[in-house]
């Protein structure tokens, strides 16, 4: 009873949020050239050179990103069509001069144009 409960559960409030979650995992996987993997406890992995690695192997600004990303699913699925104000300023980093600030500001735009 507890397992079918369980399924439950994640069919009508997970599974939605992470189909959401995977329009943003697409976004980001175009700007990285790096495939995102999304699982049901929404941990993230990515794949670099063939090796599947967690995405603590991201920058902060990279995991930044991703945690935003999570969190417009939740809106998208919380609120459908009718999306609330989001100042998005306070929750993009700003670059910072890295190999991959050119990324971070290609995602940037990306995910502000997604929403």
């Amino acid at each position: 009873m507890l397992k079918k409960a369980d399924l439950n559960l994640k069919e009508r409030y997970v599974a939605p949020v992470k189909n959401i979650s995977l329009k943003y995992a697409r976004v980001i996987e175009e700007a990285l050239g790096e495939k995102i993997t999304i699982y049901q406890d929404f941990n993230l992995t990515f794949e670099r050179g063939g090796e599947i690695r967690s995405e603590k192997h991201f920058s902060s600004g990279l995991r930044s990103i991703c945690a935003l990303c999570m969190r417009l699913a939740f809106v998208e699925n919380m609120y459908g069509e009718e999306k609330p104000f989001i100042r998005i300023k306070s929750y993009i980093p700003s670059p910072q001069p890295t190999a991959e600030k050119g990324s971070t500001l290609r995602l940037n735009k990306m995910i502000t144009k997604s929403f």
